[in-house]
């Protein structure tokens, strides 16, 4: 059965709200019961170290698609001042939850990665995560050049594009 690209985008998202309600439990479950450390996974300390070797410690960094925050968290505790941001408010909200115990240099926000409404030339590092489905031609050209006018000349971005088998 063949779907359109839009059909495919929304059926991602769709996927993405439904598997993403248990990591919103498990860490809220977490929050609540005290615990608060940040255990950086190995995939995100690479990513950390590949913006802090080019940049140093300070450097700030835009996550997009940051979902619970938990990279943002452990990136802010290694000295890179973060804003995460994601489209899931229940996300980002917990993110914020959880940073507000721990007071780490990070800030979230929940906006649409095409209209950031950050100052240009903001940021050293941007690292963007899409899960599940890309983003049209349409949306990709408009993400390219928000990204592009709020990364500082000489800045780096990372693209993560992690595709799952979503029914």
């Amino acid at each position: 059965q063949a779907a359109s690209p839009g059909e495919i985008a929304r059926a991602c998202a769709r996927q993405w709200k439904q598997n993403s309600l248990p990591l919103l439990r498990a860490e809220r479950g977490r929050l609540e019961n005290g615990i608060t450390d940040v255990n950086e996974p190995p995939y995100a300390m690479t990513r950390r170290d590949i913006l802090q070797e080019h940049f140093g410690r300070d450097s700030r960094v835009l996550y997009v698609g940051c979902g619970t925050g938990r990279d943002c968290l452990a990136w802010a505790r290694e000295g890179l001042r973060v804003v995460g941001i994601d489209t899931d408010l229940s996300l980002v909200k917990l993110a914020r939850n959880w940073n507000d115990r721990l007071r780490f240099p990070a800030v979230f926000a929940g906006m649409d990665m095409t209209e950031l409404g950050l100052r240009p030339g903001a940021f050293d590092g941007v690292l963007l995560e899409i899960y599940g489905g890309l983003p049209d031609a349409r949306r990709t050209g408009a993400l390219r050049r928000e990204l592009a006018r709020v990364l500082r000349p000489g800045g780096i971005g990372l693209v993560v594009a992690e595709r799952k088998m979503y029914p």
